[in-house]
């Protein structure tokens, strides 16, 4: 089973998924589901950090902390059994405890508990990937989720007009992988499944990511497109990691880099990265954005 792919969402829409849906056989993923239908296993999340806390027990050393981005925050731990992310973990705790303002990028899966006692629903994450990022990729992640929130929130505004029978859904021009996440939504959170209350917090965060960023004249990110198509750029990444590797895995930055000089935009690298990492065609020996080929003698 390859990966699931890594929902891009702001803390608001994260925060308020309290559908849990547990994976069927012991070894199946589970989710949890959004308001706006999103399906959440694993998710690309970014902002400032604010809070990085070293805590040691009987167990071991673990990392307690928050990122906040443009809707509110999310708590992050990593854990004492994911010993491939201390060292990076440690070095961002001692440029945080020195004063250090420093944006972070996590891929990290859903972790969601439920008080048996009170009834209360807390949601955090579990990082699995997490580097320092510059202000210019922090503005891209909000365009990037922006955008995606943005889709959902039509969806859901279509979807309320149509019965609630997949079909019915399907005519309407709802698209097949979101049918079924949609009804699973509107069947739960009943008169909250709307996008009315996501809608100003969205404005919000596009108007603090044009403050943000250093854009000249109309050439913003926003509006940029990639002069590559997605199979040669699937071709370079791989050519890139086979040709630098020189036996630990070529760091994220180089890759990024190697592509944007030939046309590619951010949100397509990390994207083609993506798909080849869940088609196991490459690979992060260390876990923290470094990757190897599987196969060095794969191809395109």
């Amino acid at each position: 089973r390859g990966r699931e792919p890594a929902v891009r969402l702001f803390s608001e829409e994260y925060n308020q998924a309290h559908l849990h849906q547990p994976g069927v056989e012991q070894f199946d993923p589970s989710y949890l589901v959004s308001r706006l239908g999103a399906k959440i296993n694993r998710v690309l999340v970014a902002g400032i950090l604010e809070r990085l806390e070293r805590r040691s027990n009987d167990n071991g050393i673990s990392y307690d902390g928050e990122i906040v981005d443009a809707m509110g925050r999310n708590y992050f731990r990593v854990a004492h059994f994911q010993p491939e992310l201390h060292d990076r973990t440690e070095q961002l705790t001692q440029r945080f405890e020195e004063g250090e303002t420093l944006f972070v990028l996590m891929i990290a899966k859903a972790r969601h508990y439920a008080n048996p006692e009170d009834g209360a629903i807390y949601n955090s994450l579990r990082p699995e990937e997490l580097a320092v990022i510059d202000r210019s990729r922090y503005v891209e992640w909000v365009l990037e989720a922006a955008d995606a929130t943005l889709s959902r929130m039509d969806e859901v505004n279509r979807s309320k007009d149509l019965e609630a029978t997949p079909q019915a859904m399907v005519d309407g021009g709802i698209p097949m992988h979101r049918v079924q996440p949609l009804l699973d939504a509107r069947a739960f959170y009943g008169d909250h499944f709307d996008s009315e209350p996501y809608g100003l917090g969205v404005l919000q965060a596009l108007d603090a990511a044009e403050a943000g960023a250093q854009f000249e004249g109309s050439d913003s990110s926003a509006d940029a497109v990639s002069t590559i198509d997605s199979q040669a750029l699937r071709g370079l990444i791989i050519k890139t990691i086979r040709d630098r590797d020189s036996g630990s895995g070529v760091e994220y930055n180089d890759v990024v880099t190697a592509c944007q000089q030939a046309g590619a935009v951010q949100g397509d690298i990390d994207e083609a990265i993506e798909v080849l990492e869940g088609e196991g065609v490459i690979f992060e020996p260390d876990g923290i954005f470094r990757y190897a080929l599987v196969d060095p003698n794969a191809s395109a």
